[in-house]
């Protein structure tokens, strides 16, 4: 029983840890996905806006509407420069590694002004090229999806073990309730089998698979406990009814040998054969 209840709670163990880990693991990288999707939506919503003041207004109007951004707009990351790699307009002062040939999107770390200092922040941003050599990069800060994602996993790790834990509880409670319920039919099983016929498995008032089984097992012993006491009537009236024949039987049989006659006995025996005979 208790390797049983061991294995049914083990059972429950990992159904419970697989499950809790796809949901959690499901929730993180939809989270990550949606957090990401934005700040390119965003990215991209401001190349919409440059690529419109540069087609009105031509580089100037560019580079005055760089700058406005970068003043304005918190978290958000730009540079203008020419074609030789000059800086134009923007708070990003040197242009990343990973900017050089990109022209999609990419990330880097950016130092990012903090009281009392610079502080390392990754940065996702996009890349393009204009005519006459100008380049642009416009990004966002990320280190808010780093931080939501370092508390995911925190989150995610936890709930797990909480998952684990609730799932070990609850399968070894389960399988103790269904074990005891089987203990209760094993038991009634051995002192039905010991001879004790009017005993009968409880029921709990559950009206579960286990109480509908109780109730079929114990209409049928029953019915086998009825069939027995009908038989054992039977039994009886088949004693009592040859109980007169076989005493005269005896009789007979005792008579003959008292009158110690061969006749005597030969008749008898014949009179006993009849009487049997009915």
């Amino acid at each position: 029983m208790r390797k049983t209840a061991l294995r049914w709670a083990l059972i429950y163990l990992l159904l419970f840890g697989a499950s809790a880990g796809v949901v959690l693991g499901f929730v993180y990288w939809r989270t990550a996905t949606l957090i990401l999707a934005r700040t390119d939506a965003a990215i991209a919503a401001d190349m919409a806006y440059f690529a419109a003041q540069y087609e009105d207004g031509g580089p100037a109007s560019l580079l005055e509407a760089v700058a406005g951004r970068a003043r304005s707009t918190p978290g958000a990351v730009y540079q203008l420069t020419d074609f030789t790699g000059r800086p134009l307009a923007g708070n990003l002062g040197q242009t990343p590694t990973a900017a050089a040939g990109a022209s999609g999107v990419f990330e880097f770390i950016f130092e990012a002004p903090v009281a009392g200092g610079f502080s390392d922040h990754p940065v996702r941003a996009r890349a393009v090229v204009l005519t006459g050599g100008l380049r642009l990069i416009a990004g966002r800060d990320i280190e808010p999806l780093h931080q939501v994602q370092a508390f995911l996993r925190q989150a995610l790790a936890i709930a797990v073990v909480l998952a684990l834990f609730l799932g070990l509880a609850a399968g070894y409670f389960m399988s103790r309730h269904m074990l005891r319920r089987i203990g209760h039919i094993s038991r009634t099983s051995r002192a039905i089998r010991s001879g004790r016929l009017d005993e009968r498995i409880p029921l709990t008032g559950s009206g579960d698979e286990f109480d509908n089984l109780a109730r079929e097992l114990n209409a049928m012993l029953d019915r086998i406990n009825r069939l027995m006491r009908e038989m054992r009537e039977v039994s009886d009236n088949i004693a009592h009814d040859l109980k007169s024949p076989l005493a005269r039987l005896q009789a007979g049989l005792e008579d003959a040998l008292r009158s110690g006659g061969e006749a005597a006995g030969i008749a008898a025996m014949q009179s006993g054969v009849a009487e049997a005979s009915g």
